[in-house]
């Protein structure tokens, strides 16, 4: 009986150093955490990471945690999510908004007008222009895109027809 008690403790001693290690461990994996988040004039996230156990902090985007993989294991399975839920929200937003729709009675053609985010100037431009920029067309948000292409086509059918209307009219004299 004698023998078994001091291997119980021996045991138990083990198993609390294995335990004090894993612990350890953990610490040193999440080296970092984020503290909070805002979104910028342009709509980027923003985190302000905190070192653990320390006051020091400093702010990064999503895109800039998600591409430095030895700063990524240095954060929480839950941080580690969150970067990445607003790293593939970043990516897809759009970065430029039709703000105006107007007519064209001299270009006899629609115009809009564009604005990119975090900048206050607004660039007019006709749909057939817009159409032929890809980076631009891209960088609107789907609904607006097709806006765009639609009216385009419809510009381009109203030139055709015009240019049908001109030519019939010219042979008829």
């Amino acid at each position: 009986m004698s023998k078994k008690i001091p291997q119980l403790s021996t045991y138990i001693g083990w198993l609390f150093k294995q335990y004090q290690q894993a612990k350890q461990e953990a610490r040193q994996r999440e080296a970092y955490k984020i503290v909070a988040k805002e979104a910028n004039k342009s709509g980027v996230t923003r985190f302000t990471v905190q070192l653990s156990g320390k006051a020091t902090t400093f702010k990064l985007t999503a895109q800039e945690i998600i591409a430095d993989d030895s700063l990524m294991e240095g954060f929480s399975k839950q941080d580690i999510r969150t970067v990445t839920y607003y790293a593939c929200q970043d990516l897809h937003k759009p970065k430029t908004k039709v703000v105006i729709q107007n007519f064209c009675e001299k270009l006899n053609k629609t115009v809009f007008g564009i604005k990119h985010f975090g900048e206050e100037d607004i660039k007019q431009m006709t749909a057939s222009d817009i159409s032929l920029d890809k980076e631009l067309l891209r960088s609107l948000n789907q609904e607006e895109a097709h806006l765009v292409g639609y009216v385009s086509a419809n510009d381009k059918i109203a030139e055709e027809k015009a240019m049908m209307e001109k030519l019939l009219s010219e042979s008829a004299d």
